[in-house]
């Protein structure tokens, strides 16, 4: 809440009052973890818990092509569908350009890849994991992956030296992140791809209410 009073035109975009506004996203916020469990109705994998580029590992070939990859980091694995995942990491990986742009035909990917490899185990995607419980799956988890993709950028998009600096001491850490969030939004905020990146989140948040 503390971000759209930063930046007000963010609520001006939405045909919704603020009390309208912040009412849903105080529903979102309090639905995030029951989205984020174990389904009694679909089927559940094991997911990483926290897919993004720095906890991935990759081996280059020649002119930066990538022959192989690996992930690092299992802290938070999590027993749930798969939907969650995929959209966190495509939120948090994309400005929200790009998403914009290319999200359906990466999220067609996704789903066509694990269709793909359970076939090659004589396996039917339908009968484990069909497409309509994918657009399901998708649904139900999309504004918690995004609620969680803002969580995730309000720190990982601040200016390096900025967030060094201040993840360096602890007190430095909760006096910004805890006691003082205004503050680390004033700092944070000067920067062009901060701002871009964590109101391009609350845009797609907002229009998903």
């Amino acid at each position: 809440f503390i971000l759209l009073d930063k930046v007000p035109e963010l609520t001006k975009e939405v045909d919704l009052t603020r009390e309208e506004i912040h009412t849903r996203l105080t529903n979102v916020r309090q639905s995030l973890f029951r989205k984020v469990r174990t389904s009694k109705t679909i089927r559940n994998v094991i997911n990483h818990g926290d897919m993004y580029v720095s906890n991935m590992l990759f081996k280059f070939g020649d002119e930066q092509s990538v022959l192989d990859g690996m992930l690092v980091d299992f802290q938070i694995l999590r027993y749930m569908p798969p939907a969650y995942e995929v959209q966190f990491f495509i939120n948090v990986c994309s400005s929200k350009e790009d998403k914009d742009k290319y999200q359906e035909l990466l999220l067609n990917e996704y789903y066509d890849n694990i269709s793909a490899h359970l076939k090659k185990f004589d396996i039917n995607p339908e009968e484990i994991y069909s497409r309509e419980n994918y657009e399901i799956d998708l649904q139900n988890t999309k504004s918690a992956a995004m609620l969680m993709t803002f969580c995730y950028l309000v720190v990982l998009c601040a200016d390096p030296e900025f967030r060094e600096e201040m993840m360096r001491v602890e007190e430095t850490m909760k006096f910004y992140l805890e006691y003082h969030q205004e503050k680390y939004l004033d700092i944070a905020l000067k920067w062009e791809n901060y701002r871009n990146r964590v109101t391009g989140i609350v845009r797609d948040l907002l229009e998903c209410l």
